[in-house]
C-alpha cells in the first residue's frame, strides 16, 4: 500500500518512462551534479529544455580531450530531465460525480455512466470525452481545477499539472458546454481552452464555455480571462461579462452575462463550494 497518488501519464511520457527503465544505471559526474543542484536552488532551472541545450553547447565547445565522456553526458542529461518531468507529475484527474444514464465515449470506447470504476480508470490527461444527452459529469484535479461537463459535450481533458515545471494546461471543446473553476493550487499555471472560433486563457477564475455550431460564448463569473481568436487578438474579460466569438467572420460581441447563464454559474459555484476542501 502507498499514500502516493497514481501517476496519469500522457502516451509520450509513458514511452519516456519505459525508455528510462531500459537504461543501465548511469552515474553523473560530481561537477555536473553540483551544477544541477545549484541551478535548482537558484531557480535557474525554470526551463529544463533550454538548460539542456546550454549545457550541451558548453560540452561541444570545450577542447577535444575527454570527448567520449562529454558526448555521453548529453543523453544522460536528457534522461535525467525526463525523470524529473515524470516525477514532477502533479495531482491526477479524478471523477467527482456523474448523473444520468447512458454511454460516455472515452477515447472512442463506450463506458456506462453507471460504471464509476471504469470511468475513473480511463478519464485522464488528454482523454477525449463525448458525453451524451442526459448525462453530466464532474472531474477534479485536487486543489487545482474543477470541470463540469454538460450533456451533449465533446471535449479533451487537459494535462494534469506539474509540481515543479508549471505552465499552460491545454483543453479542446469541440461542442457543448463546460464549466470551470480554479482552486487554491492553481496560481502559477494557466489553462488554455480552445474551440474552432478562438482561445480562452484562464489564470484563476470561474467561467463557462459554450461551443455552438458556429460560435463560442464565454461567460466569466469571477476573476478574469483573456479571450480572442488568437494570441494577438485577446480581450481581457472581467467577472460579470461575456464574449461571443463567431465563426463567420463577424466581429466578436462583448456584453454583460445573460441572467440565465449567470444563474447557471452561481448554481455551479454553490454545488462545488466544498470541492477543494475534500
Amino acid at each position: 500500500m502507498t499514500d502516493r497518488e497514481p501517476m496519469q501519464l500522457t502516451p509520450e511520457e509513458e514511452r519516456l518512462r519505459q525508455e528510462i527503465r531500459a537504461f543501465a544505471e548511469i552515474t553523473a559526474d560530481p561537477t555536473f551534479k553540483s551544477r544541477l543542484e545549484q541551478a535548482f536552488v537558484s531557480g535557474a532551472f525554470a526551463d529544463p529544455e533550454a538548460q539542456a541545450v546550454q549545457w550541451e553547447q558548453e560540452q561541444v565547445s570545450r577542447p577535444a580531450g575527454g570527448q567520449r565522456w562529454r558526448w555521453a553526458l548529453v543523453p544522460a542529461l536528457g534522461i535525467l530531465i525526463g525523470i524529473l518531468v515524470v516525477l514532477s507529475q502533479g495531482p491526477p484527474w479524478s471523477l467527482r460525480s456523474v448523473t444520468g444514464v447512458g454511454g460516455i465515449l472515452v477515447n472512442g470506447r463506450a463506458v456506462s455512466a453507471a460504471d464509476r470504476d471504469e470511468l475513473t480508470r480511463t478519464i485522464g490527461p488528454e482523454a477525449h470525452l463525448q458525453v451524451p444527452e442526459g448525462v453530466e459529469i464532474q472531474i477534479v484535479c485536487r486543489g487545482v481545477l474543477l470541470m463540469e461537463i454538460m450533456p451533449g459535450t465533446e471535449m479533451t481533458v487537459p494535462h494534469a499539472p506539474r509540481r515543479w515545471f508549471k505552465g499552460t494546461l491545454r483543453s479542446w471543446v469541440h461542442k457543448g458546454e463546460i464549466l470551470v473553476k480554479s482552486g487554491p493550487k492553481f496560481p502559477g499555471q494557466e489553462l488554455l481552452i480552445q474551440t474552432a472560433e478562438g482561445k480562452i486563457f484562464l489564470s484563476g477564475t470561474t467561467i463557462s464555455v459554450y461551443k455552438g455550431d458556429d460560435f463560442t460564448c464565454v461567460c466569466v463569473l469571477t476573476g478574469e480571462a483573456r479571450i480572442g481568436r488568437d494570441e494577438e487578438n485577446l480581450d481581457l474579460i472581467p467577472g460579470g461579462m461575456r464574449k461571443v466569438m463567431f465563426g463567420d467572420g463577424r466581429p466578436p460581441l462583448i456584453t454583460e452575462i445573460a441572467s440565465e447563464h449567470e444563474q447557471g454559474l452561481l448554481l455551479f459555484e454553490e454545488k462545488s463550494k466544498e470541492v477543494f476542501q475534500e
